[in-house]
């Protein structure tokens, strides 16, 4: 029988219509397997995809959970999905800094004489660090920052040279600086001695008057930014056992004294500290400061605080 053209538009309509039934139909339950938390579930279903089949397993995802298959992917039977549980937790703790040993040698000890200058203290550094676990187990430890809540302080002693060097004359009067520390020696290197003990002089400043008298130098204060750089010492060369005396100036980048014999006064330029290289920014500025009867008298502003560029120093009869 051969069908008109209308009837095969309605059959063709028809077939279709069955086939969208067909489809908005219910799926056959199919069985999945759903492994988390040590078990194994078996669950019959009609969910299409694994985030449904989950949903109706009752099963909640944490926000570091894993699943294997992706939760978007289409069911089929037997299938197995894996879930992992994943969790993360920091660790902090506290890890002890060992401290160093320094030597340090001190002429004005005895051949092999030994003090202890300072002792030596641990210190600490507080860590923390990211554990991850899957299923209870640790898979992975990440240090992510550590800080030294307290620092180490070395132990510090202080020895004799080990050898004793032959002595020889002297014409006139050295001041140098050895670990720290202002020597003097005059007329023989047998009498050299040391002006100060404390090793705290930063090297800024170091002069000898020209009569030898007197020396000037710089002490370091501390390495805060708002503190000075350091300050301004002076002391006798003639007198044995005469404490170094402070100028009362602070932040002195050069210092030295006039090259005239009969005058007894010190030019310095200051600075301030910076926390960019090298660590302090000059103020370009001129002071003089004049040592009446061994004593530092009110210092006299010359050239104020500029950024002009001028940069002064002493001549044989100028500054």
């Amino acid at each position: 029988m051969q069908l008109t053209k209308l009837q095969y538009a309605h059959l063709t309509g028809l077939l279709l219509a069955l086939l969208w039934l067909a489809a908005c139909q219910p799926q056959p339950p199919g069985q999945v397997f759903i492994e988390v938390d040590g078990n194994r579930l078996a669950l019959t279903t009609e969910s299409g995809t694994v985030r449904e089949a989950l949903d109706e397993a009752g099963v909640e995802l944490g926000k570091l959970d894993r699943v294997k298959p992706d939760l978007y992917t289409r069911l089929e039977p037997g299938l197995t999905v894996v879930v992992t549980r994943v969790t993360e937790e920091v660790e902090v703790e506290r890890e002890v800094i060992p401290f160093e040993r320094q030597t340090v040698v001190n002429e004005a000890l005895a051949p092999g004489e030994t003090r202890m200058a300072q002792l030596g203290t641990n210190g600490e550094d507080e860590i923390s660090t990211r554990v991850v676990y899957e299923n209870g187990q640790e898979v992975s430890r990440t240090e992510i920052s550590r800080v030294t809540v307290i620092q180490p302080v070395p132990e510090i002693m202080v020895i004799g040279p080990k050898d004793t060097l032959p002595s020889v004359q002297v014409d006139g009067t050295i001041a140098y600086t050895a670990n720290g520390n202002a020597w003097l020696m005059r007329s023989t290197s047998s009498s050299r001695r040391a002006l100060t003990t404390h090793g705290k002089l930063d090297g800024r400043a170091f002069d000898l008057s020209p009569d030898s008298r007197r020396l000037i130098y710089t002490v370091e204060l501390t390495n805060e930014i708002e503190m000075p750089l350091n300050e301004l010492m002076l002391a006798s060369t003639t007198i044995v056992g005469e404490p170094p005396i402070t100028t009362g100036v602070r932040g002195v980048l050069q210092a030295a004294w006039s090259p005239v014999i009969s005058q007894s006064r010190v030019a310095y330029t200051t600075a301030e500290r910076s926390p960019n290289p090298p660590g302090w920014q000059a103020n370009n500025d001129l002071w003089l400061l004049d040592v009446v009867d061994g004593a530092p008298a009110k210092p006299v502003e010359i050239i104020p605080a500029n950024t002009r560029g001028l940069y002064p120093w002493w001549g044989t009869s100028f500054t």
